[in-house]
């Protein structure tokens, strides 16, 4: 079994974006203010912040797992629920190796779950990356 290359504990603000409870700040404000949610493309903030309604807990790009030597791959964005850890990425299109990278991680890391996501006409098309 491989070892999950990261802290799942609680995540300090300062790493990760955090969401946890209602604030007076609308979650555009708050998504506006994190330096992670700023480098976020216009198609990972629009998601970005549909997940953000949906969850508790949305993670910006603070889990990197390692697929072996000098081979990372960081999610665009990580949930947590009842069904554990879901590791999210939002593409417009797809490139060789970042479909490589996916399929590669979801078998190392069957724990997780990995959805690539798209934006169509009808909204986001999910795609469950399976191990």
């Amino acid at each position: 079994m491989h070892k999950l290359n990261a802290h799942l504990g609680p995540v300090p603000a300062r790493d990760c974006d955090v969401l946890s409870k209602p604030s007076q700040q609308s979650t555009t404000q708050q998504a506006s203010e994190s330096k992670d949610v700023q480098k976020l493309n216009k198609t990972e903030r629009a998601f970005y912040e549909q997940l953000c309604r949906e969850h508790r807990w949305v993670g910006v790009q603070c889990l990197t797992l390692k697929l072996g030597d000098d081979c990372r791959y960081t999610p665009d964005l990580w949930t947590h629920g009842n069904d554990g850890f879901t590791a999210w990425e939002v593409k417009g299109f797809w490139r060789d190796d970042a479909k490589v990278k996916i399929k590669v991680a979801a078998r190392m890391y069957p724990m997780l779950r990995f959805i690539v996501v798209t934006k169509s006409r009808d909204g986001w098309t999910q795609l469950p990356i399976q191990p």
